[in-house]
């Protein structure tokens, strides 16, 4: 039987190789660098959007950086609720009545006023205030990616 031995030289494919891996790691350090600077923008922009009665809201919101990008928590509770959710989309119904109808609800308030009700009125917000901070997020990660294709570009060439 015959064999046949060809020996191939590729120009240049170590010199891509190395460019590559080179753009590789730097496409990295930049997009981690990408994903620090978006959360804090991200953090603050949701903090100015938070309603600011006493600021407890705006202080419990955080900005935690993961693998794959980066999630706002927000966690602002008032004796064990969490009420969030609450200034963002209101209550479910139009009054609040305590459980037990021979009861009163017990309202406190900041300076220490504490008044007691039969029932209350729910609150029903006119808008989400965190839509405004996605808005203001949307236009900050289109300048950013716009930058970040840019440095690509430099750190390719």
């Amino acid at each position: 039987m015959t064999s046949f031995k060809f020996r191939t030289k590729w120009e240049g494919v170590d010199r891509l190789t190395v460019k590559y891996r080179e753009g590789r790691l730097a496409v990295d350090d930049l997009t981690e660098g990408l994903k620090r600077r978006l959360s804090h923008e991200a953090q603050e922009a949701f903090r100015q959007a938070a309603p600011k009665k006493t600021g407890r809201l705006a202080r419990g919101i955080r900005a935690r950086i993961g693998q794959d990008g980066f999630t706002i928590s927000m966690t602002a509770t008032n004796n064990g609720y969490n009420y969030g959710g609450v200034t963002r989309f209101g209550h479910r119904t139009a009054f609040i009545e305590p459980k037990d109808p021979r009861r009163m609800l017990r309202l406190q308030f900041m300076g220490g006023k504490t008044i007691y009700r039969a029932r209350v009125r729910g609150f029903h917000p006119a808008t989400d205030w965190a839509g405004q901070a996605r808005v203001e997020l949307r236009s900050a990660l289109r300048r950013e990616s716009v930058l970040l294709g840019r440095r690509v570009a430099r750190k390719m060439s």
